[in-house]
């Protein structure tokens, strides 16, 4: 678990651990939301150099 929103910019986080940290029941729903927010699928997303 994480303390912060900080830290998940700091660190390297998996598409696994942000299900946990944000309490989401499965891997689609968490991906529907993220594109609905960000407008691409969270693969493509964090294989760009964005930051999260």
């Amino acid at each position: 678990m994480f303390k912060s929103n900080e830290t998940i910019r700091i660190k390297k986080t998996s598409i696994a651990q942000l299900i946990d940290y944000y309490a989401y029941y499965d891997l689609s729903h968490f991906t529907k939301d993220f594109k609905l927010f960000m407008n691409q699928k969270p693969s493509d997303y964090f294989k760009s150099e964005n930051i999260f």
